[in-house]
C-alpha cells in the first residue's frame, strides 16, 4: 500500500481535502488547549478553596 492509494483522486475530493483537514486541526488543537487551559484553572481554583475550607476548620 502506497500513500498515493488513499489520496482522493478527483479535483472536489482535493479541494475537500485541503480546506476541510487544516480546519479540523486548528478546531481539535484549539480545543485542547482551551480544555486544557480550564481544566488547570478549575484544578487551581478548587485546590485553594480546599485550603481555604481547611485552613478555616484548623
Amino acid at each position: 500500500m502506497q500513500l498515493r492509494d488513499y489520496l482522493p483522486k478527483t479535483l472536489f475530493g482535493r479541494m475537500l481535502s485541503i480546506i476541510l483537514i487544516p480546519m479540523i486541526l486548528v478546531q481539535v488543537i484549539t480545543v485542547f488547549i482551551f480544555y486544557e487551559r480550564h481544566w488547570d484553572t478549575v484544578t487551581r481554583h478548587m485546590a485553594e478553596q480546599l485550603a481555604a475550607d481547611i485552613s478555616l476548620l484548623a
